[in-house]
């Protein structure tokens, strides 16, 4: 084993010799050798501190918690956004939930892997899995174990008017589980989608949520995912997120991370196509000890490409975040405009954040901007409000919603926003009650 290597659980090392004995019965010949490639990648353990993209990130923890496989048949929790309205798939546990969910739009597939690889292998085959085990090894775990997926469809052309809706949900086992949410999301050439992926679970023992959500947008096509973190407070929740795009497409994605004592969040878009656009936004609100930690990826392999990423912080009492955002322009990818800045709120004394965006440019006729602020709320701000009459609490709270305000307003009106909004408030109130 590498020595920037950690060991990985030992329930989760016997279930991968398990399934070298007994590899993916039923599944694809495919499936099967793309899970080999991904167990051999997982063997190598869970990422250490001396791996550079994990430096300010421990995973120790993990490493010596022994995550066993949650029991089937386990309860969903209330739902988590009931203002969103009814979800088109509900996953437990990575298990797909018997309870019935909201029918999707007429031509879009919305389903579970096993109806996915029977009525729609066309376009299955081509992306399942495609996120490289030896880049990401939490990819390559959820890859090498991972029971069932959400899959998403849209056929070339079509036009979902309504957002899809999955939830991913611990179910509260007794003692430490571990489970591997996976959502797959192909549209078409000239098809939009928008999808709202929520992880949630419930408060109490602590659990471990390893979710790889996979996005392919096709020439012209316009995919929006939201994502909201809302793991329960003793959980780990470790996320890799990674978009392709075609010729002239879109491709925008909201992370919000709000939950779990550990987040990491690595979001990937590898822009293919020439003319694709990319809009990369984040937000994540820490306070007692929580550690929240966002690596970015924007890579322009196509010319006229243009992206646009904003990550904002907001943390308090002890909380730590981490920040690394990375934008790369390829030899040929000319006349890229890409633009990234990660601001941070600290709110007390022994909040903290790491930040480092990145640029890598191999192009000669690009334009590229990249920057961070770390600061905390402007008393000169804070006494003017509070001289026209507003008591202190109050002011801060609104400053607070103002420095947040610019991701939240990216987001489209209506329901999601307005949860999101709601969300902030709470966890703003906690802090400053």
């Amino acid at each position: 084993m590498r020595a920037t290597h950690l060991p990985a659980p030992d329930p989760i090392r016997r279930r991968l010799e398990s399934l070298d004995r007994r590899p993916g019965a039923g599944e694809p010949l495919w499936l099967r050798r793309r899970r080999q490639e991904a167990r051999q990648a997982a063997r190598a353990g869970l990422p250490g501190p001396e791996d550079e993209e994990w430096r300010e990130t421990s995973l120790r923890a993990l490493a010596e918690t022994p995550f066993g496989a949650p029991p089937p048949g386990a309860e969903p929790p209330a739902e988590p956004c009931p203002e969103l309205g009814r979800p088109h798939l509900v996953f437990v546990d990575g298990r797909a939930d018997a309870a019935p969910c909201a029918a999707p739009p007429p031509g879009l597939f919305v389903g579970g892997l096993g109806r996915a690889l029977a009525e729609k292998p066309e376009a299955v085959e081509p992306h399942l899995a495609r996120v490289a085990p030896g880049a990401h090894p939490l990819a390559a775990l959820n890859t090498a174990l991972f029971e069932d997926a959400a899959v998403v469809v849209v056929p070339p052309g079509a036009v979902a008017t309504e957002p899809l809706l999955i939830v991913h949900a611990a179910g509260g086992a007794e003692g430490p589980t571990v489970r591997f949410p996976r959502t797959l999301i192909v549209a078409g050439e000239g098809a939009q989608v928008s999808v709202i992926e929520i992880h949630t679970g419930r408060s109490g023992p602590g659990y471990w949520s390893c979710p790889v959500t996979e996005l392919v947008a096709g020439d012209g096509a316009v995919v929006r995912l939201r994502v909201l973190q809302l793991e329960g407070a003793a959980a780990f929740h470790t996320a890799v997120l990674q978009g392709v795009q075609g010729r002239g497409s879109g491709i925008e994605i909201l992370h919000a991370a709000f939950g779990a004592a550990l987040s990491r969040a690595d979001v990937g878009v590898r822009m293919e196509g020439e003319g694709a656009n990319c809009r990369l936004d984040g937000l994540y609100v820490g306070r007692g000890t929580q550690h929240l930690d966002a690596h970015t990826t924007i890579d322009h392999a196509a010319p006229h490409g243009t992206s646009h990423e904003l990550f904002k912080g907001i943390l308090a009492d002890a909380a730590g975040g981490v920040f690394k955002g990375r934008i790369i322009v390829r030899p040929g990818a000319q006349k890229t405009d890409a633009v990234q800045h990660n601001g941070n709120l600290l709110l007390t004394r022994d909040a903290k954040v790491n930040t480092r965006p990145q640029l890598e440019i191999h192009a000669d006729d690009v334009r590229c901007t990249h920057g961070a602020t770390i600061g905390r709320l402007d008393e000169d701000a804070l006494f003017y409000m509070r001289s026209r009459g507003l008591p202190q609490r109050e002011a801060r709270r609104m400053l607070i919603r103002a420095f947040a305000a610019e991701v939240l307003d990216r987001v489209e009106s209506g329901p999601l926003r307005d949860r999101l909004s709601a969300e902030l408030d709470r966890r703003v109130e906690e802090v400053e009650r």
